[in-house]
């Protein structure tokens, strides 16, 4: 079981969504979904180096995290962090390549470190193996 509490929570909740994405993407590869030319993991991350697989783990525990860092924003900059600084710090290279705006629309920044959006992106990419599964009658 794994257990994270505030910045560990929310790092341990990114690690293993990712692992669990990066394991549905390797499932569904040799399921023959070319994730190579599918828009649904464009811009994605790099999958994991690490040699665990998500059925290792027997639980997570997270407490105290920003586990929606979209819905967070807000209060973030409430409390001193300015968007510009936000942008730096989940959007890296990709978001000083770019002006944006407060209207939302670079989202995506922050939706690749948030452990809630990487679970429905999980939920979403698990439904489509399932669809390969049954046309492959697997």
């Amino acid at each position: 079981v794994l257990v994270g509490q505030s910045a560990g929570a929310h790092i341990g909740g990114v690690v293993v969504a990712r692992k669990v994405r990066d394991w549905i993407r390797m499932k569904s590869v040799g399921l023959g979904w070319d994730i190579q030319n599918c828009n649904h993991f464009s811009n994605e991350l790099p999958p994991l180096a690490s040699t665990y697989q998500p059925f290792d783990l027997k639980g997570f525990i997270s407490t105290s995290a920003p586990h929606n860092l979209v819905t967070m924003r807000e209060v973030f900059h409430r409390h001193g962090l300015s968007s510009s600084v936000q942008r730096s710090i989940f959007g890296g290279a990709e978001s000083s390549a770019r002006k944006h705006d407060n209207d939302g629309d670079d989202n995506h920044l922050f939706e690749k470190w948030s452990p809630y959006h990487l679970v429905q992106k999980c939920r979403l990419d698990y439904a489509e193996m399932e669809k390969l599964m049954q046309r492959r009658n697997c």
